[in-house]
């Protein structure tokens, strides 16, 4: 795998206090927080590489008071995007950030049973008009689960509606305070490709952008390909992860550090044998994925688990007999390396 010089993304988790509980929840807990002076320290430390795109994270980054002079420190930063739930209506940030992903779950009730936080839905569409109204992209952030997968098309409805710029789906992966769910969270393929089919609907009939947030096996269905909607994992790639202490992580749901920004240099962290050895190094991939005509474009999805341990996708795991044939992802291969750029795939 080639991978770029420094991550070119880099998500900041600048808290992973939260004022709601949403059931999927990947951080470790909601209680821990750290002082503003090491925030400021990580933040002037990250801002000193002038990376592409920084985004900050929780947690709710919108629970603290000095998100605005956050995003002031990182003046070198060619691009800066904040997660929120969209609980708290921040102006302060107008004129300082260029993307909001701001995260929408399914209708009123489906969203409030989603991140028990009752009542909030209304606040948080009054968010995104405020957003989007000051001229900052706001895109939805939605979590695909069991309980919202025959909602996707309703949900981009509702994005567009409301002028969100477009929707990002990621699959629920067991990590964090969501893991203890896993069972009643968990979508099966059958649901995804469902979901893909609303994808592909909401792209269609309402013309909104549509894409998958997180990674995505290519075999789980040919639409990831043929229709461009995959989205391939950047860890060890492009993409690093900084915990409110500085802990460098290559996946932000991996509990394990490769080193602390405040006391290493990012690029002495970022090239470090450990992370060539275990996200850059494919050998490790048994079947179905270290065969796969695709194994060096897909990554095999998911790869990483909670605990930092390279692993198949979870889904490519438990649905190993309902995934594309070999055969066809032959056949998909050869359209994917000789289309050209305005041609689409059939």
């Amino acid at each position: 795998m080639d991978y770029q010089l420094l991550p070119r993304f880099l998500q900041v988790e600048l808290t992973y206090g939260c004022n709601s509980a949403c059931t999927f929840c990947y951080n470790p807990n909601h209680r821990r927080q750290v002082d503003d002076s090491v925030r400021f320290r990580i933040l002037h430390a990250v801002n000193d590489y002038a990376i592409d795109h920084v985004q900050l994270i929780g947690g709710e980054v919108t629970i603290l008071p000095q998100l605005p002079a956050y995003l002031d420190a990182l003046d070198q930063v060619r691009w800066k995007s904040i997660v929120t739930n969209g609980r708290i209506f921040v102006p302060e940030i107008i004129g300082k950030v260029d993307e909001i992903y701001l995260s929408l779950h399914g209708d009123a009730t489906t969203h409030e049973t989603i991140t028990r936080a009752e009542g909030s839905f209304k606040v948080i569409e009054e968010s995104i008009r405020g957003y989007v109204g000051a001229g900052i992209e706001v895109h939805s952030d939605t979590v695909l689960t069991k309980r919202n997968a025959d909602q996707v098309f309703d949900i981009a409805a509702h994005a567009q509606s409301l002028g969100m710029s477009s929707l990002f789906l990621n699959i629920y992966q067991p990590a964090g305070l969501g893991a203890r769910l896993k069972n009643d969270l968990s979508p099966s393929i059958e649901q995804i490709r469902g979901a893909i089919t609303q994808m592909l609907a909401a792209r269609e009939e309402l013309g909104f952008q549509m894409q998958f947030g997180t990674s995505t096996p290519f075999c789980l269905d040919e639409r990831l390909v043929t229709h461009e909607l995959a989205f391939v994992c950047g860890t060890g790639d492009w993409f690093a992860s900084i915990d409110p202490w500085g802990e460098l992580r290559i996946c932000n749901q991996s509990k394990r550090s490769y080193g602390n920004m405040l006391d290493e240099p990012l690029g002495k962290i970022w090239h470090k044998q450990e992370i060539a050895n275990e996200y850059r190094d494919l050998s490790w991939m048994g079947p179905p994925c270290g065969a796969c005509e695709f194994r060096n474009d897909c990554l095999g999805g998911c790869r990483i688990g909670d605990d930092g341990a390279p692993r198949l996708d979870p889904i490519v795991q438990r649905d190993a007999d309902k995934l594309v044939s070999p055969e066809r992802l032959t056949e998909l291969r050869q359209i994917y390396e000789t289309r050209s750029y305005d041609q689409p795939y059939v």
